[in-house]
């Protein structure tokens, strides 16, 4: 049987619930805040943004196509997790949230880098979109930060593309980016000739023969990219039990190529992997990168 078509409003029609009521009202998300997902996002995205705010570039400007709300309320199952990074060496994640965990928020990723950036002395610009109207407002009361009024997260990309002043930094998070990851890479490829692009995908692959297969083709275009440019890549395991799907990060375009930036990349990813019982964190495709998988 084939795969239904892509349907935004059946996946807008589903939500994780969070236990607390409340909590749950202000959530309103298809996935749980603060997931290991989030941790791995969130730490390489503090790396990314540490870097350019040494490289003195002022000010850095950020994108974000599909920003979600600048924090969340801290679940139970999330700062959990936050006490488990406390007794692990990949602590980045932690230190980011701390003030914010400490009033019963998680902070989004947009969040931290902007926080990244801004304690180095560097002015932070950012650009983001999000389809709900209350996080839009939310991110339109933050200093610095221009809420997009476009049709969709996608639109973004063609709209950078015509910027004269390219963004440092990208980041591309669509909750469904592996379905349709044939349309994205040539517009990840155009974005990386410029800017630095992060990327977050859920890696569903053991789950049966037809998300692995669609994965294996997916790595394979990805490698053959990875021929023109360096290419960065960080996965963790969903679950440490019996994971059936994994967390995996991908960068592409200036920032791969920093040695520096890659190892302190590769510690924390190998230390987050290692933290929930499972050995490969880090890897990096390209010609002029130590290939790593």
């Amino acid at each position: 049987m084939s795969k239904p078509p892509y349907d935004p409003d059946r996946e807008r029609a589903w939500r994780w619930k969070a236990a607390a009521a409340q909590a749950h009202a202000e959530l309103n998300l298809l996935y749980e805040p603060g997931n290991w997902g989030d941790v791995l996002k969130g730490t390489w995205a503090v790396h990314l943004a540490r870097t350019l705010a040494a490289r003195a570039q002022d000010p850095v400007a950020y994108v974000d196509p599909y920003a979600g709300s600048p924090d969340y309320p801290l679940v139970p199952a999330s700062a959990r997790r936050l006490e488990q990074l406390g007794a692990g060496a990949a602590r980045t994640f932690l230190e980011a949230q701390a003030p914010h965990a400490a009033r019963g928020r998680l902070a989004s990723t947009g969040t931290l880098v902007r926080e990244a950036i801004q304690a180095a002395g560097v002015k932070f610009e950012a650009r983001v979109f999000d389809a709900e109207a209350d996080r839009q407002l939310a991110w339109a009361r933050v200093d610095g930060v221009e809420v997009l009024e476009l049709p969709s997260g996608e639109a973004t990309l063609e709209l950078e593309a015509r910027r004269v002043r390219a963004a440092e930094l990208i980041l591309i998070d669509p909750y469904d980016f592996l379905d349709r990851w044939g349309a994205w890479l040539p517009k990840l490829k155009r974005a990386a000739l410029r800017s630095s692009v992060l990327v977050y995908l859920y890696d569903t692959s053991p789950r049966g023969a037809g998300h692995a297969n669609q994965y294996r083709r997916f790595r394979k275009a990805l490698e053959a990219w990875a021929q023109e440019t360096p290419i960065l890549l960080g996965r963790l395991a969903a679950d440490a039990r019996a994971p059936r799907a994994y967390h995996e990060m991908l960068l592409a375009g200036a920032l791969a190529e920093d040695a520096g930036l890659r190892e302190r990349l590769r510690e924390e990813s190998e230390a987050l992997a290692g933290l929930l019982g499972h050995g490969e964190g880090f890897g990096a495709l390209g010609r002029n990168v130590n290939r790593v998988t």
